[in-house]
């Protein structure tokens, strides 16, 4: 279940194929020892697992958000996708 808390920090991770980097670099985000913050992570039309995975963290910790492109759109139109949805106070690109 999602909070309604507004966190102090979005972070923002655009991902296309990434399978191979995707869990340690989700993992290396959440095990941060600073915790208020969301973790929106948009996959861009991915061919292999990464939509999967990122669904799974998701469905694991409550702070990743996933957004999904049906195809590929590219790494900034993916961004503008996931800073309009960012609701924390400050945002930053993964």
């Amino acid at each position: 279940m999602q909070s309604s808390k507004v966190p102090i920090l979005s972070g923002i991770m655009p991902v296309y194929n990434a399978e191979k980097y995707l869990e340690d670099a989700v993992l290396s985000i959440l095990n941060q020892t600073f915790t208020d913050f969301e973790l929106l992570i948009g996959d861009d039309g991915s061919s292999d697992r990464s939509k999967m995975m990122i669904e799974e963290f998701a469905i694991k910790d409550d702070r990743v958000r996933p957004n999904h492109n049906s195809e590929n759109l590219g790494k900034m139109a993916t961004e503008d996708s996931l800073y309009s949805n960012a609701k924390g106070y400050y945002v930053v690109y993964h």
